[in-house]
């Protein structure tokens, strides 16, 4: 799969640069319609191959966004865990999605929402101060 070779050298070239990561850490991801490959917990993304990323069902990690869980941590984090290996499309992998998984899966609809806020902060600046005042100024940069 081309794209898994492509998220492979973004994440050597990020993970090999600590003024983007600390240590081994980073995480990166790629979606399809259908599944989402993202770092297997305790793997380096400086030098991160193909076998390294877990192949996630996205049908099975919305269904966890969806679901409710117990109010007791210890139950919640035990079912969570449960739930989130469930999600991997290979059941007999033994690899671990890192735990922002969920973070991965999600970003792209709590991003749009946030340039949305940023739009309405910019245009609410603009019609709500005078021309030269600083949020006005701020809003244009």
């Amino acid at each position: 799969m081309e794209e898994l070779r492509d998220l492979i050298a973004v994440s050597h070239r990020y993970g090999a640069d600590t003024d983007w990561v600390i240590g081994g850490g980073g995480n990166t991801s790629l979606k399809s319609d259908d599944h989402l490959w993202v770092k297997a917990s305790g793997t380096t993304l400086s030098a991160i191959e193909p076998g390294q990323f877990v192949r996630m069902e996205r049908a099975k990690l919305d269904a966890i966004l969806r679901a409710r869980y117990p109010e007791d941590p210890t139950a919640r984090e035990q079912r969570a865990l449960r739930d989130l290996l469930a999600a991997r499309a290979d059941p007999d992998s033994t690899l671990r999605p890192s735990v922002e998984t969920l973070i991965e899966f999600s970003h792209r609809a709590t991003s749009g929402v946030a340039l949305l806020l940023v739009v309405a902060l910019m245009v609410a600046a603009w019609r709500g101060f005078e021309r030269g005042h600083p949020a006005r100024l701020g809003a244009g940069l």
